[in-house]
């Protein structure tokens, strides 16, 4: 009975793929770019990114994280405090913000991918 079950899910899955992608490129004819695209996609499946993140290195980065907010939010209410104390409170001329680097497009788009791989890995541990 179990081995019956675990064909008729395959075969489940299977029959839902096929409609899913047969749907795509039946409802996309002109737009090559998307199906290639799909077929790319069947045919070459994206790998997960890290296999072997551990629960101790999730713990370290939401660590992290969590005090680089607390230390933003300290500074904040420093700041915030010296500035009800100022008694000429007029604003200056504004600047632009000098203190962060300039990053390339691959870069931010690395950073992306690589921050998503983790909090999808450690999504269902750790509330928000």
């Amino acid at each position: 009975a179990y081995r019956d079950h675990q064909n008729a899910y395959a075969k489940s899955l299977r029959d839902t793929w096929s409609k899913f992608y047969s749907a795509i490129i039946n409802n996309s004819p002109g737009n090559s770019k998307l199906l290639f695209s799909t077929i790319n996609h069947l045919l070459k499946p994206q790998t997960p990114l890290h296999k072997d993140t551990t629960e101790e290195q999730c713990d370290n980065f939401i660590t992290f994280f969590r005090k680089k907010v607390e230390t933003i939010r300290s500074l904040l209410s420093n700041s915030a405090a010296l500035l009800v104390l100022t008694v000429n409170p007029q604003p200056g001329p504004t600047q632009p913000l000098c203190c962060f680097t300039n990053i390339s497009q691959h870069e931010a788009c690395e950073f992306e991918t690589q921050a998503h791989a983790v909090s999808f890995l450690c999504g269902p541990s750790y509330p928000t």
